[in-house]
């Protein structure tokens, strides 16, 4: 399929169509709509100002590659399975998950079993029984208790999860966040900075590396990565030259769902359920992992996170009713 075809293909879908939105602003909406069809707008101060302004993996270097073709949203069975880097639900424990009716995916809230229950629940299963979440062999299961291996080390949810799940979340943001577009070295150590403070995070240290010798860089390596986040030793590292510029690489697909995010949520003041509903609009059919809406009554308007890599994430945390 031609660059032309894929832009001719959302444009004639226009997701936004099918939403009730005419309690937005008509300007964001308007917006919105040219954001999916892939009219790149702006996205230089606004939103990372806000963001820095209010409380509340990729790996470094390589060339992102995205799921497109409108893989449907309703087919999550498809693609939740395998032990991955996150959250593993099973009825019944199967250290290799091998003939084990299952569901997995990456981290959502920070809370392992409450990630388990959002995805039986899209994938149309019921909730475990008496769930427990434990790590065996460094990998995170979520069982009922009587499944729970011997040796199994118990998980507690730490009173921080949620913030450190939106910390690695911001770090990876291509909307206002640490992938939104080529930091330079001082600039990423700002942000992240301001990212703890955002979250009251205390105890954290942010790492430079050492700037690479230059026969050492691959081509089009030229913005600091702020994606590499260590929980267990609080530190953020910030990598100079190690990332594309991701606001040139994107593709369409990816660039018009961003654009659709900023203009839509994080350039307007919205609600959580109106950012929901931008979020479910700019998507689409296109393949991602459930989109997580967090409450915050502590803020005045929704705010965004999308992570790319494989598929696609977004996050949005805010409150029920908006305060412009």
């Amino acid at each position: 399929m031609t660059h032309d075809d894929v832009i001719a293909q959302l444009r004639s879908a226009d997701p936004v169509a099918g939403l009730d939105l005419s309690h937005l602003d008509p300007g964001a909406v308007r917006a919105l709509r040219q954001g999916i069809t892939m009219t790149e707008r702006d996205s230089s101060s606004t939103a990372r100002r806000r963001r820095l302004g209010r409380r509340g993996t990729l790996i470094a270097g390589l060339s992102i590659a995205l799921v497109g073709g409108g893989s449907a949203y309703a087919v999550h069975q498809q693609w939740f399975g395998g032990l991955v880097d996150g959250p593993n639900c099973q009825s019944v424990w199967n250290e290799t998950a091998a003939g084990v009716a299952m569901v997995s995916g990456p981290d959502l809230t920070g809370d392992p079993v409450a990630d388990c229950d959002i995805y039986r629940g899209q994938a149309g299963l019921p909730p475990l029984t008496d769930p427990v979440a434990f790590e065996y062999g460094d990998v995170v299961f979520v069982t009922p208790r009587d499944q729970v291996p011997e040796g199994a080390e118990p998980l507690e949810v730490s009173p921080t999860a949620g913030a450190e799940r939106e910390l690695r979340a911001s770090m990876r943001d291509w909307v206002d966040g640490g992938s939104s577009h080529c930091f330079s070295t001082s600039e990423a150590e700002e942000f992240a900075h301001a990212e703890l403070d955002r979250l009251d995070l205390t105890g954290w240290t942010v790492v430079t590396d050492d700037v690479p010798d230059a026969d050492e860089l691959p081509p089009g390596m030229e913005c600091a990565a702020l994606d590499m986040l260590d929980p267990a030793s609080h530190t953020i590292d910030v990598l100079p030259l190690r990332a594309e510029d991701w606001e040139v690489t994107a593709g369409p697909i990816t660039s018009g769902i961003r654009t659709a995010l900023r203009v839509g949520i994080a350039q307007t003041c919205v609600s959580l359920g109106d950012a929901l509903a931008v979020a479910e609009a700019a998507l689409g059919t296109e393949h991602h992992w459930p989109t997580t809406g967090v409450p915050d009554e502590g803020v005045d308007c929704a705010r965004v996170d999308m992570e790319v890599g494989g598929s696609m994430q977004i996050t949005i945390h805010g409150p029920a009713i908006a305060r412009p």
